[in-house]
């Protein structure tokens, strides 16, 4: 038996009176009681119009800045019903009130309220915004008027087509508004209802469907993948058969070890290909360090981890999300199916400042397929801050936010398909995605029991972190004040010699640890700060954050390959470039992203030397050091592979474009 949808509307005028009725006979409510206008949703009827319909139906009242405010789940006479709970404003007056029939409209004053014999439901909608001024309530509606006004001089000044924003809490969703319109030059507006794609955001669901798996006994989290895909290989420098040490825990916490592209169905490659066809690409890779050594960032392990769930289930991946989670959890605008996206009539269109082609289906399934509306996202987020809603058990929920191998005092980092954040003190659970004409931000806090949802049709960089914002304004800030940390320890002076050099982490962000005698520094972002040596491969920066660092060997013991982060895992790789002259052989390449050129890398070449050097807003980087591993076939100091073995050269597996010698 389907569940019963209700559409249910605040309406206040400008003297805070509520738009009240005394009867209603299709909501499935007592006769007789007060209650908020609403009604029945249609089956397939999006609510934000249902609620239209039956507030002009029932009032006469039309009101274009309706917001839904929260979903409400309970049971009537043995069936579930879900009451979508909308607010908004109106300039009526008593007599612009048009009775229905069987309806008997009025506008009630505040302290009227109180003193009605109120329906369950509706003393439920009401309580929060009449009777808790000083509580979260009062805080979810402070920051629901800022973004309000907000947010659309964000749209202006910023030049972005649309967004929708969004607020839960562990009773339900408290608010959500769409802003702006769903193409830039359209007339359709963004409402609650209009499907965004959330990237990235696709893998906390995946790492969901697997803990479901888990759940089901059909998977292990420690049991290597090829118990799962015995055909299944990836190449590396240090082992020959590394698919046999990988794990889908390394599959879901991005310690497994592969580079972020694959040859096949990437951000770079706008080939028709299946997903399997993409999965199946991946084993033409080669691995960006030793398996389990550190968190590197990737699609490839996810898709992977999807892959697994379609094999053992015997389902499409899609197919198996939408009947065991996304439907018993009532998320029903959201989608892995893009067929069933690219049909959607109420379906965000995406914009990116670097490329036009901009695809619908991405191959990139279980890392960045998915579409959902801010309601949705919401719920989801509802699912994580009450521990499962009965689908996951929350000691599965758990694991998801523990860091596998944490570093000594790790507190921050990644999890399986969740980001472990600090901000603004306090540890904040998330996803964001960026790419293909989207952007997402989901984030939950768990100690405040506070979610937020931002999603927007752009891919251009927003000036502000707008969920972070929203964040601290619903929750504050708590200062993390860290330990201060050992004493100095004596270390020899060509041990510390060995130290110096410089580190190339993630987006090519460059540190270089520089050694003066018995003094040792730390430069990044153009500062320079002292660094604490308080172990042989231990350090910590000398300021209020004492962020620690290891340096740690590709067999993860102390070594010189890799400064890393104690703090939240970042991976910087050392990179001791050789200074190449002029007489150096330069081969120039361009990369292209959905079908704009967005950079270019140079291959310099003298004797057994090489370096590569990226420009461009997203490849730009230093020289980087060259290894030939084999004849056409060089690996980075990030461990990046430029393979020129091939009919088309590649780096990093994204195509390249010969520009030719010089």
């Amino acid at each position: 038996m389907a569940d019963v949808e209700v559409a249910l509307v605040i309406l206040t005028d400008r003297r805070g009176r509520i738009v009240m009725q005394h009867r209603t006979d299709d909501a499935p409510t007592d006769p007789g009681l007060w209650t908020v206008p609403g009604g029945m949703i249609e089956p397939g009827e999006d609510p934000e119009v249902a609620v239209h319909r039956e507030l002009l139906e029932e009032t006469g009242l039309r009101c274009p800045t309706l917001s839904l405010e929260r979903v409400i789940e309970r049971r009537f006479h043995g069936r579930p019903v879900r009451y979508h709970v909308f607010t908004g404003t109106t300039d009526a007056t008593d007599d612009d009130i048009v009775l229905g029939e069987g309806q008997a409209m009025v506008f009630v004053a505040r302290d009227e309220v109180g003193r009605k014999d109120l329906s369950p439901i509706a003393r439920e909608v009401l309580t929060d915004r009449l009777h808790a001024p000083d509580g979260a309530g009062s805080a979810v509606a402070a920051v629901a008027r800022q973004l309000t006004e907000e947010i659309p001089r964000l749209l202006a000044e910023q030049d972005l087509p649309g967004m929708a924003v969004g607020i839960c809490d562990r009773s339900g969703i408290r608010w959500s508004a769409g802003f702006g319109v769903r193409a830039r030059g359209g007339r359709e507006p963004v409402s609650s209802q209009t499907v965004f794609s959330i990237q990235s955001g696709s893998k906390m669901y995946t790492a969901t469907a697997v803990m479901l798996a888990v759940q089901r006994g059909l998977v292990d989290l420690d049991t290597p993948i090829t118990a799962y895909l015995p055909d299944f290989t990836v190449h590396s420098r240090w082992e020959s058969e590394p698919q046999q040490r990988m794990t889908l825990r390394h599959l879901l916490s991005h310690t497994a070890g592969f580079t972020h592209e694959a040859p096949l169905g990437s951000n770079f490659d706008d080939r028709d290909t299946s997903f399997e066809e993409h999965c199946r690409s991946i084993s033409a890779t080669w691995l960006r360090f030793p398996v389990g050594h550190h968190y590197e960032y990737s699609n490839l392990g996810i898709d992977l981890a999807a892959l697994i769930v379609q094999q053992v289930t015997g389902v499409a991946f899609h197919e198996f999300v939408r009947t065991e989670i996304l439907r018993p959890l009532g998320l029903l605008r959201t989608s892995l199916d893009h067929g069933v996206i690219a049909r959607d009539p109420d379906r965000a269109v995406g914009h990116s400042t670097v490329g036009s082609r901009i695809p619908v289906r991405v191959p990139m399934v279980g890392a960045g397929g998915a579409y959902t509306n801010v309601v949705d996202a919401l719920r989801y987020l509802h699912f994580h801050l009450t521990g499962g809603r009965g689908v996951l058990r929350p000691e599965l929920l758990d694991q998801m936010y523990q860091i596998p191998n944490p570093l000594p005092g790790q507190r921050f980092g990644y999890g399986l398909g969740v980001s472990v954040s600090r901000w603004n003190g306090r540890r904040v659970l998330n996803h964001g995605g960026s790419g293909f004409g989207f952007q997402s931000d989901m984030a939950w806090d768990p100690d405040a029991g506070i979610g937020v949802v931002m999603l927007t049709n752009t891919d251009q960089p927003l000036k502000t972190r707008l969920a972070m914002g929203m964040v601290a304004d619903l929750t504050g800030s708590d200062p993390y004040v860290p330990p201060p940390p050992p004493a100095a320890t004596g270390v020899d002076r060509e041990a510390l010699a060995m130290m110096a050099g410089e580190y190339v982490g993630r987006g090519f962000s460059v540190v270089r640890i520089g050694v003066d005698g018995d003094r040792v520094s730390l430069e990044r972002g153009g500062a320079r700060q002292p660094l604490r040596v308080i172990g042989a491969d231990e350090l910590v920066a000398e300021d209020d954050g004492y962020q620690r660092f290891r340096l740690l060997g590709h067999d993860g013991g102390p070594g010189h390959d890799y400064l890393v982060s104690a703090d939240d895992g970042s991976t910087y790789y050392r990179n001791d470039a050789p200074s190449l002259g002029d007489d150096a052989l330069v081969t120039s390449y361009g990369i292209d992203y959905m079908g704009t050129r967005i950079g270019r890398l140079q291959l310099r070449r003298s004797g057994v030397d090489a370096t590569l050097i990226g420009d461009g807003d997203e490849f730009g980087f230093p020289p980087l050091r060259l290894t030939e591993h084999a004849t056409g076939l060089y690996f980075c100091a990030m461990g990046e592979a430029l393979d020129l073995t091939g009919e088309r050269p590649t780096y990093a597996n994204i195509a390249l474009h010969p520009e030719g010698p010089s």
